[in-house]
């Protein structure tokens, strides 16, 4: 399983600017934190297998 860098739970999602796996709840609040945090691109890992996919959060969701 691969763990959010911060809160250790499962991770959702792969930001490659900030090279860190993290879960949903951390991803708010890192990305969150300012405008600049907020443009970065994060790719969502398999629900299932945890590789990246071909889908992408940009902005504050």
């Amino acid at each position: 399983m691969t763990s959010c860098e911060l809160c250790s739970s499962r991770a959702s999602l792969y930001c490659e600017a900030d090279d860190a796996f993290l879960c949903r709840r951390c991803d708010r609040i890192v990305h969150g934190a300012n405008f600049l945090a907020l443009r970065h691109i994060r790719c969502f890992l398999c629900g299932t297998c945890q590789n990246l996919t071909r889908k992408y959060l940009t902005g504050f969701r």
